[in-house]
C-alpha cells in the first residue's frame, strides 16, 4: 500500500522539526563539530530607562520556567506525525529555557474538586515563586518564538524594572481598560520576582473566593483567577510600579483566530512575526505546530548565521591562522 503524498509530506515536515530541535540543542548547549563552544548568551549590563529606573541583570541559575500540565508526552518519542500542540509547545519552552541557562519544569497540578481547572496551577506557581528568585509561567498553548531574547531583554523591553514584582501580558481580547482604569491582563504568561508583594498577591488571589464577597463565583465562572485578580486584588497595587502589563501585540498574540480584534483591525491580519510570545488562547489551535516549526527554523538559522558571521575564521581551513 503506497503512502499518499500528503502523508509523506507530513512525515517529512515533522522529521525536519525534530531534527531542527536536536541540532539546535546540540549546537547551542555543547559545541560545533569543529569544537567551537556556543555558550549561553552573556548577561546584560546594568541598564536604566528614560525615567532612570534600574534593570539589574538576572542570574540565570535563579530563573525557573514552569508549565502546569499532566498530559503525557510519550507520542514525541514515537515520532508521531500529528503531534499534539502541547507536545510542540513543551519542546519550544524547554529550548528557550535551555538557551539561556534557566531551569525548566513541567509540573503536575493536583486536581481540585471545588474550583475550575485553571485554578489548579496556582499552588504550583506559589510554591515555585517561594523556591526561585524568578519564576516564568508559560501556559501549555504558548511558547517564545524569539528564542534569542532572554529574561533581561524582556524586562527591559516591557518595563519590568527592579521595583516591579510581576508582569503579565495585556489581554488581546479586551483592549479596553477595566472598571478600575487598569490594563486587563491575561494569565497565560507571567514573570514573577520573589518579593513580599508577589507573595501577597498570589496568596490573596488564592484566598479571594473564600475571603472576599463577590469573588466566590470565580471558582467556577470564567475567567476564573484571571478575572478575580483584576477585580479584587490588583486595584490595591500600582500599575507600572508594583506590576506591569506587556503589550498584547508582543506577548499575547494568536493571529490565527479571527474571532478577536485588536484596535481597529482583526488581530489575525497583523504580522505575527512581531510577536515575541505566541499564545493560542481560546479553542483555536489551528496551525500552532506550523507556526512553531517556522519559528524554530527561523531562529536556528538566525543564530547560526550570527555565529558564523562573527567568526573571523569562517573562510579559513581549520587549523590555519
Amino acid at each position: 500500500m503506497h503512502e499518499s503524498t500528503n502523508m509523506r509530506s507530513s512525515r517529512a515536515r515533522w522529521l525536519l522539526l525534530l531534527a531542527a530541535v536536536l541540532v539546535g540543542s546540540l549546537l547551542w548547549r555543547s559545541g560545533t563539530p569543529l569544537g567551537r563552544s556556543l555558550p549561553i548568551r552573556p548577561r546584560r549590563a546594568v541598564a536604566f530607562d528614560s525615567r532612570g529606573r534600574r534593570y539589574t541583570p538576572v542570574d540565570p541559575s535563579s530563573v525557573c520556567v514552569i508549565a502546569a500540565d499532566d498530559r503525557p508526552l510519550d507520542e514525541v518519542a514515537g515520532l508521531a506525525e500529528d503531534l499534539s500542540y502541547y507536545a510542540t509547545t513543551t519542546a519550544m519552552q524547554l529550548l528557550w529555557a535551555e538557551r539561556h541557562g534557566y531551569t525548566y519544569r513541567r509540573l503536575r497540578p493536583t486536581p481540585l474538586t471545588d474550583r475550575s481547572i485553571s485554578w489548579h496551577r496556582m499552588p504550583l506557581m506559589e510554591q515555585t515563586i517561594k523556591a526561585c528568585e524568578w519564576t516564568i509561567f508559560v501556559d501549555s498553548d504558548a511558547f517564545f518564538q524569539r528564542l534569542n531574547m532572554s529574561l533581561d531583554d524582556l524586562r527591559l523591553r516591557w518595563g519590568m524594572h527592579d521595583g516591579v514584582s510581576i508582569l503579565w501580558p495585556a489581554d488581546s481580547t479586551q483592549p479596553e481598560k477595566s472598571e478600575h482604569g487598569l490594563t486587563r491582563i491575561c494569565f497565560g504568561f507571567m514573570i514573577a520576582r520573589r518579593t513580599p508583594t508577589t507573595l501577597k498577591i498570589m496568596r490573596d488571589l488564592w484566598t479571594c473566593p473564600d475571603d472576599i464577597p463577590g469573588c466566590e463565583k470565580y471558582k467556577l465562572t470564567s475567567y476564573h483567577e484571571q478575572t478575580a485578580v483584576q477585580q479584587f486584588i490588583l486595584p490595591s497595587y500600582r500599575e507600572g510600579e508594583d506590576w506591569v502589563a506587556a503589550p498584547a501585540d508582543e506577548a499575547d498574540g494568536w493571529p490565527h483566530d479571527p474571532r478577536y480584534t485588536w484596535g481597529d483591525q482583526p488581530f489575525h491580519q497583523q504580522d505575527w512575526n512581531k510577536l515575541i510570545l505566541i499564545h493560542a488562547w481560546g479553542t483555536s489551535k489551528v496551525d500552532l505546530n506550523d507556526v512553531a516549526r517556522r519559528a524554530l527554523f527561523r531562529e536556528t538559522m538566525l543564530e547560526m548565521t550570527e555565529r558564523y558571521e562573527a567568526d573571523p575564521r569562517r573562510t579559513k581551513v581549520p587549523g590555519q591562522s
